[in-house]
Protein backbone atom coordinates (compact mmCIF):
# COMPACT_ATOMS: atom_id res chain seq x y z
CA UNK A 1 0.00 0.00 0.00
CA UNK A 2 1.40 3.09 -1.05
CA UNK A 3 1.68 6.22 1.70
CA UNK A 4 -1.45 7.71 -0.80
CA UNK A 5 -3.29 5.26 -0.60
CA UNK A 6 -2.34 4.50 3.66
CA UNK A 7 -3.90 7.94 4.05
CA UNK A 8 -7.07 7.80 2.30
CA UNK A 9 -7.21 4.79 4.01
CA UNK A 10 -6.80 6.59 7.43
CA UNK A 11 -9.75 9.04 6.53
CA UNK A 12 -12.11 6.45 4.67
CA UNK A 13 -12.19 4.20 7.59
CA UNK A 14 -13.84 6.72 9.90
CA UNK A 15 -16.58 7.64 7.14
CA UNK A 16 -16.95 4.85 4.95
CA UNK A 17 -15.58 1.49 6.46
CA UNK A 18 -17.58 -0.88 4.79
CA UNK A 19 -17.00 0.67 0.91
CA UNK A 20 -15.33 -1.82 -1.15
CA UNK A 21 -13.32 -1.19 -3.62
CA UNK A 22 -10.60 -3.46 -5.70
CA UNK A 23 -8.01 -5.30 -3.92
CA UNK A 24 -5.50 -4.61 -6.29
CA UNK A 25 -3.95 -8.17 -6.18
CA UNK A 26 -1.91 -9.14 -9.09
CA UNK A 27 -4.01 -12.31 -9.82
CA UNK A 28 -0.98 -13.85 -12.16
CA UNK A 29 1.58 -13.49 -9.40
CA UNK A 30 -0.34 -15.92 -7.58
CA UNK A 31 1.48 -18.75 -9.36
CA UNK A 32 2.94 -19.80 -11.87
CA UNK A 33 1.16 -22.56 -13.12
CA UNK A 34 -1.45 -20.97 -15.24
CA UNK A 35 -4.09 -23.67 -14.22
CA UNK A 36 -3.88 -22.56 -10.53
CA UNK A 37 -4.46 -18.71 -11.84
CA UNK A 38 -6.94 -19.62 -13.71
CA UNK A 39 -8.76 -21.64 -11.26
CA UNK A 40 -8.40 -18.92 -8.92
CA UNK A 41 -9.98 -16.50 -11.09
CA UNK A 42 -12.80 -18.66 -11.48
CA UNK A 43 -13.57 -19.55 -8.75
CA UNK A 44 -16.96 -18.16 -7.22
CA UNK A 45 -15.97 -17.70 -3.49
CA UNK A 46 -13.44 -15.14 -4.66
CA UNK A 47 -13.96 -11.59 -5.41
CA UNK A 48 -11.57 -8.52 -6.15
CA UNK A 49 -13.04 -6.55 -3.21
CA UNK A 50 -11.77 -5.03 -0.09
CA UNK A 51 -13.66 -2.91 2.10
CA UNK A 52 -11.66 -0.02 3.62
CA UNK A 53 -11.49 -1.28 7.27
CA UNK A 54 -10.16 -4.33 6.41
CA UNK A 55 -7.40 -2.69 4.50
CA UNK A 56 -6.90 -0.24 7.63
CA UNK A 57 -6.73 -3.13 9.72
CA UNK A 58 -4.19 -4.86 7.92
CA UNK A 59 -1.88 -1.32 7.61
CA UNK A 60 -2.17 -1.25 11.30
CA UNK A 61 -1.60 -4.71 12.02
CA UNK A 62 1.52 -5.06 9.54
CA UNK A 63 2.48 -1.66 11.40
CA UNK A 64 2.27 -3.15 15.19
CA UNK A 65 4.36 -5.94 14.08
CA UNK A 66 7.56 -4.31 12.56
CA UNK A 67 6.99 -1.91 15.56
CA UNK A 68 6.70 -4.53 18.10
CA UNK A 69 9.00 -7.39 16.67
CA UNK A 70 11.93 -6.52 18.95
CA UNK A 71 9.61 -7.61 22.37
CA UNK A 72 9.24 -11.00 21.02
CA UNK A 73 10.45 -13.85 22.70
CA UNK A 74 9.44 -16.58 21.16
CA UNK A 75 11.25 -18.86 18.53
CA UNK A 76 10.32 -17.35 14.72
CA UNK A 77 10.54 -18.85 11.27
CA UNK A 78 10.63 -16.71 8.12
CA UNK A 79 10.17 -18.22 4.94
CA UNK A 80 10.11 -15.55 1.88
CA UNK A 81 10.50 -16.84 -1.76
CA UNK A 82 12.62 -13.76 -3.33
CA UNK A 83 10.56 -14.56 -6.79
CA UNK A 84 7.12 -13.11 -5.22
CA UNK A 85 5.66 -10.63 -6.95
CA UNK A 86 3.04 -9.64 -4.50
CA UNK A 87 4.63 -9.43 -1.04
CA UNK A 88 7.88 -7.48 -1.55
CA UNK A 89 10.67 -9.61 0.16
CA UNK A 90 12.84 -6.27 1.70
CA UNK A 91 9.36 -6.98 4.56
CA UNK A 92 10.77 -10.06 5.73
CA UNK A 93 14.28 -8.69 5.95
CA UNK A 94 12.83 -6.00 7.98
CA UNK A 95 11.46 -8.24 10.20
CA UNK A 96 14.29 -10.88 10.50
CA UNK A 97 16.46 -7.16 11.67
CA UNK A 98 13.83 -6.43 14.01
CA UNK A 99 13.33 -9.38 15.95
CA UNK A 100 16.64 -10.48 15.55
CA UNK A 101 18.18 -12.44 18.73
CA UNK A 102 22.23 -13.28 18.66
CA UNK A 103 22.62 -17.07 18.46
CA UNK A 104 18.57 -17.13 17.23
CA UNK A 105 18.83 -17.32 13.57
CA UNK A 106 19.60 -19.95 11.09
CA UNK A 107 19.35 -19.81 7.83
CA UNK A 108 18.21 -23.01 5.72
CA UNK A 109 19.93 -21.54 2.52
CA UNK A 110 19.04 -21.73 -0.65
CA UNK A 111 16.12 -24.08 -1.02
CA UNK A 112 14.03 -23.88 -4.48
CA UNK A 113 16.10 -22.18 -7.69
Amino acid sequence: MSKAQRALVSVMKKILPNLAVDNGLAVEALSRDAEVVEAYRNDPLVHPKASVGLAAFMADAAAYVREHAQDWSVPLYLAHGSADAICPIEGGGEIRQRAWRKGHFRALGRIVP
